[in-house]
């Protein structure tokens, strides 16, 4: 049982029951709760309910994808993932270069104020993840690139745009 999912299930079958008001199925959620958004859209197309959309924000990697399974594909075609350009959340667990890189990206600026983690501790854990069990997550659907103060997108399929690293590493800039 995923209490998120049935969650979901229960509001869509509520919805269903007076006068047929579901029209589409879309899930979204940002971070964390875009990674449960894609979670969610798998096992509820699971159960036979067509899930028509799921748009994630800044949502980590939470599946490894095996495209030879139907639903897998399904999602995959409904699926958009809007990744800021320097956040390194989307990029975790797989991309094992930005994994390496988040102690020297950990320091932040917020206006006037600026703060950082401990690189050593960050390293330290870091250290002891073990990339055979990471890299075989990936995003599936469309990533769409954005940047701050920026019109210009970039609609990409796959995963080598969304691992690769920017040309200078600095700190993140919380906009």
């Amino acid at each position: 049982s995923h209490n998120v999912a049935d969650a979901v299930l229960t509001q869509l079958r509520r919805l269903e029951e007076p006068d047929e008001r579901k029209k589409d199925v879309v899930l979204c959620g940002h971070s964390l709760g875009g990674g449960y958004a894609m979670l969610s859209a798998l096992d509820i197309e699971q159960r036979g309910v067509k899930v028509d959309a799921v748009f994630t924000f800044g949502a980590p990697q939470v599946v490894v994808p095996d495209m030879s399974f139907p639903i897998c594909r399904k999602i995959a075609d409904a699926a958009v993932h809007f990744v800021n350009a320097y956040d390194f959340v989307p990029r975790f667990p797989s991309c094992m270069g930005w994994v390496k890189a988040i102690p020297e990206l950990c320091k932040y600026q917020v206006g006037a104020f600026s703060f950082s983690a401990n690189p050593e501790i960050i390293r330290h854990f870091f250290d002891r993840l073990d990339p055979a069990v990471l890299e075989p997550y990936a995003p599936i659907g469309t990533l769409v690139f954005i940047r701050g103060h920026s019109r210009f997108v970039a609609r990409v399929t796959g995963q080598e745009t969304l691992a690769a690293l920017p040309k200078c590493l600095g700190p993140f800039v919380v906009e």
